[in-house]
């Protein structure tokens, strides 16, 4: 008998991941129709949830079904929502390759981009995880800007000169990832982060981020895809968007 395949990808929308087991292409198939149903949902609300029930799914399938359903959704098909937790810690895991890879349609397994993925080992690890668990040791911790962008903890208790370094410090890591990979989608959810920091802390500093990351790094974004924008730009009125782009360093 063969498998309502419609009826899963509902269900896959729905955080009901499928016990049956399906095979390579008709996984491929799920993840098309899935992707047309988040497509279709008109409420913000719905394609989010739908959205990271989604990613969260393909994160137990196939890999390179994996990557091919991520820019099947966000680019090819264009639909952009806030990733969750548990979704972003997905995406992470195959970012180099969605970030490579153009947006296109495939039919069947055969049709998708394969790639070679890193061997795992008998506990589930791989020899370049093991590596880097090693370099951890090693590794200085993660900086304070870096834990904030990647949304991982917002630092607390900073002093006055703190929260200015910090500030630079975001512009920095912004503007380097800005220029390695473009405006997609993990930058502006970095973006966003640092925009809804920014709102928490001196409107003085807020301004002199803005300035920073506008006229001095010439980073540019879709302000309608980064939620914390248009209460940023309340906090910082009367000033317009221009002059902070016209500020020379």
């Amino acid at each position: 008998m063969s498998k309502d395949l419609a009826r899963i990808a509902e269900a896959v929308l729905e955080e009901e991941f499928p016990s049956d087991s399906l095979t390579l292409d008709e996984t491929v198939e799920v993840v098309n129709i899935a992707a047309c149903m988040i497509q279709s949902h008109t409420s913000v609300m719905a394609r989010k949830a739908a959205g990271n029930a989604f990613i969260l799914w393909l994160g137990g399938v196939n890999p390179d079904i994996f990557v091919y359903g991520a820019q099947l959704l966000i680019k090819r098909h264009g639909v952009n929502f806030r990733f969750d937790e548990k979704s972003h810690a997905r995406m992470e895991r195959i970012e180099d390759k969605f970030l490579e890879v153009q947006g296109y349609d495939a039919d069947n397994f055969h049709d998708i981009v394969h790639y070679a993925w890193p061997q795992e080992w008998a506990d589930d690890s791989t020899f370049e995880e093991r590596l880097d668990e090693l370099a951890e040791d090693f590794a200085s911790d993660e900086s304070p800007a870096d834990m904030l962008l990647t949304g991982m903890h917002v630092p607390e208790d900073l002093d006055y000169n703190q929260r200015f370094q910090l500030v630079d410090d975001c512009v920095k890591s912004l503007s380097d990832y800005y220029s390695s990979n473009g405006e997609n989608i993990l930058f502006r959810e970095r973006l966003d982060r640092f925009f809804g920091w920014m709102l928490t802390i001196e409107i003085e500093l807020a301004s002199y981020g803005l300035r920073c990351l506008l006229a001095r790094e010439q980073v540019q974004f879709d302000m309608d895809k980064v939620p914390n924008w248009d209460e940023f730009c309340e906090l910082l009125q009367p000033i317009t968007l221009e002059t902070y782009k016209s500020e020379s360093y």
